[in-house]
């Protein structure tokens, strides 16, 4: 069974792996081929069977090295899944340290919203008093 590959390698090595597949579903088919020719009498060591043994050998190295192919497209993908993984977990905690530093921004903001609210309104008072003041003095 073949792992699935996510489009994390791009087009390149999914048509690679493609290619692949598609030429050991040809061998494995020729396999078939040359198996059922080898139930048809011929006489032992004729060139044929020779030629029949050397065609199952480069088929059989060609499966070994699909094979080792495999393996390599599988460990880059799982050594790339753990870099991915890593790189989310690391992009979760900076937005998470994000969302509180906003927080507490939002907080101050607030805080110092009403502080102003306040002091506009003593100002007003106080302005007001002043005004009072010199009408009191101007009437005295």
């Amino acid at each position: 069974m073949l792992p699935k590959f996510p489009e994390l390698y791009g087009l390149k090595k999914l048509q690679y792996i493609f290619f692949l597949l598609y030429n050991y579903a040809k061998i494995m088919s020729n396999m078939h081929i040359l198996k059922n020719i080898n139930k048809k009498e011929h006489r032992l060591g004729s060139a044929y069977e020779q030629e029949l043994e050397k065609k199952i050998r480069s088929v059989t190295e060609f499966n070994s090295e699909i094979n080792d192919l495999s393996e390599k497209v599988v460990d880059k993908y799982n050594e790339r899944e753990e870099e991915f993984k890593q790189i989310h977990a690391d992009i979760r905690n900076k937005v998470s340290q994000m969302n509180a530093l906003n927080t507490e921004l939002i907080s101050k903001f607030t805080s110092e919203r009403m502080t102003r609210t306040k002091l506009e309104a003593k100002i007003k008072s106080l302005k007001s008093s002043i005004k009072t003041l010199k009408k009191e003095v101007t009437l005295a």
